[in-house]
């Protein structure tokens, strides 16, 4: 930006500091119930737990999160599969 012969930065937005996490011990994974985010009646909760999750532990299960149980079995039998390939078999469904 420019202010006559002056030559200034454009500011960085500062991030509130309600909005910085403080970081928690935490001894199990934590579980987040996406049921209120979903049907509408507490998204406030879901985000707040959703935030203190990612901020402490940096990762969380979910649960009535509306996807089926047949695609979550899926998707764990073809992830359980993969390490047990050889590679060159690994290397042609990379490829794919």
């Amino acid at each position: 930006m420019q202010t006559g012969n002056i030559v200034t930065k454009p500011q960085t937005p500062m991030l509130a500091d309600t909005l910085h996490a403080t970081r928690q011990s935490f001894d199990q994974i934590p579980v987040v119930d996406l049921a209120p985010l979903i049907d509408g009646s507490n998204v406030q909760k879901v985000a707040k737990e959703i935030r203190w999750a990612l901020a402490n532990a940096g990762f969380m299960y979910v649960r009535n999160h509306g996807v089926s149980k047949t695609l979550v079995e899926n998707a764990f039998e073809r992830d359980i599969s993969v390490p047990s390939l050889c590679v060159s078999a690994r290397r042609i469904s990379q490829s794919r």
